[in-house]
């Protein structure tokens, strides 16, 4: 008799079982629809309804929610080329908050960061992540979808004051043509030959050539844009633009407030002198310098005609120290490179003293503060007297 009753029963079990374990896999994509609800837009090609429908995801999420930090960006380039890359399957979204770019998972998140890991090995191989993978919480991605990111419509944008000289209208016509080296070209030699007191607005300061070349065509020609280079070991690719900048730094702000909005810039504008860019070597030896030291340095910037620096503590300017001309930065997966150094900008030609140093460090660590990843570790090393700063991070230090 009970094995006759084991007969008839154990189907229907196995059955129940089933219909169970499809309803919570069912449930599970419910949860987060609005997650693929974004990947769909982005198949029409539809970016900024894409990053609208995620934003209104996460506004609607508990306070408490975490999500996976799969990377922070300060060019939305990278971080869309790095979404495309690990795939829709894994969750993956992005949110733009406080001018940077959050590559996140919408996959369930353990509170214990080592169960974490275990549970979520997948997503981190996926992510090309080696380290801890570090969680931030919905409440910290809020953002009213109501005052949008997006730029400036083109003819909305003011004309500049000033005609663009010919040489910089010239490097745009090749940088069209993808003729990059070429529009680089162009433009250092236009730019050497400036008066040296000649004053540029520094937007930024980039590692990689491709991501200069995204912020200037993200920003656009109107503002009368370049990239020059300083190389010092290795390249540094400035944005610069020509627009007329007023010698006093707080009406600098209120004349070329468009051009701080086309930016992204928040901050106070920098204003450099044109020496500080010019390097003769480039018009006669222009592919060498991009792979191999020049054998002269470029000349000490003049610091008359740069600005103070934005933030109220200023960095000392000890002469027994040499200038910063090159930040090197090491550990970092969750934050780029690009998105430090630009973040370091201000320290550039600074010395490279100790207390300019614990400096750079509050402010790194800030930024990885404000990114929501609380727990990373900053340190450069002392009694390193060279013109290079040397920052290594621990995204998780409590490790």
């Amino acid at each position: 008799m009970g094995e006759q009753i084991n007969r008839w029963f154990k189907p229907i079990i196995v059955l129940l079982c089933g219909f169970a374990c499809t309803a919570l896999a069912a449930e599970q994509p419910q949860q987060n629809d609005w997650v693929q609800s974004g990947w769909q837009e982005l198949e029409l090609q539809h970016p900024q309804q894409a990053l609208l429908r995620w934003q209104q995801g996460v506004n609607n999420q508990a306070d408490s929610r975490l999500f996976a930090v799969l990377g922070v960006y300060q060019q939305a380039e990278n971080a869309w080329q790095q979404l495309h890359q690990i795939g829709s399957a894994q969750q993956t979204f992005i949110i733009h908050v406080r001018q940077r770019y959050y590559l996140l998972s919408a996959r369930d998140v353990a509170l214990a960061w080592p169960l974490r890991q275990q549970q979520l090995a997948d997503l981190k191989e996926a992510a090309g992540i080696t380290a801890t993978l570090l969680a931030t919480s919905a409440k910290s991605l809020k953002h009213d979808t109501r005052i949008t990111d997006e730029a400036v419509p083109e003819a909305a944008s003011p004309p500049v004051s000033t005609s663009a000289p010919d040489w910089l209208i010239r490097g745009w016509q090749q940088l069209d043509s993808y003729d990059v080296d070429q529009a680089l070209q162009t433009w250092q030699i236009g730019l050497n030959d400036l008066p040296d007191n000649r004053l540029l607005v520094s937007l930024g300061v980039f590692a990689k050539q491709e991501n200069a070349v995204a912020k200037i065509k993200q920003i656009g020609r109107r503002q009368q844009l370049l990239i020059a280079i300083r190389h010092i070991g290795k390249p540094l690719y400035y944005v610069l633009s020509m627009r007329d900048v007023p010698t006093d730094t707080e009406s600098r702000q209120a004349s070329l407030a468009d051009l701080k909005k086309a930016a992204h810039i928040n901050s106070r504008l920098l204003a450099l002198a044109s020496v500080n860019f010019k390097n003769r070597l480039i018009p006669e030896h222009y592919p060498e310098v991009l792979t191999s030291e020049p054998t002269t340095r470029i000349a000490t910037p003049d610091k008359r005609h740069e600005d103070s620096q934005p933030s109220t503590e200023k960095p000392l300017t000890t002469e027994n120290y040499p200038p910063i001309n090159r930040v090197e930065v090491t550990g970092n997966q969750q934050v780029s490179t690009d998105t430090i150094i630009l973040e370091l900008r201000d320290f550039f030609d600074m010395r490279n003293s100790p207390a300019n140093q614990t400096l750079i460090k509050r402010r790194v660590s800030d930024l990885y503060h404000d990114t929501g990843l609380h727990h990373a570790r900053i340190d450069i090393p002392a009694g390193i007297l060279d013109d290079t700063v040397r920052i290594s991070i621990h995204e998780d230090a409590r490790q």
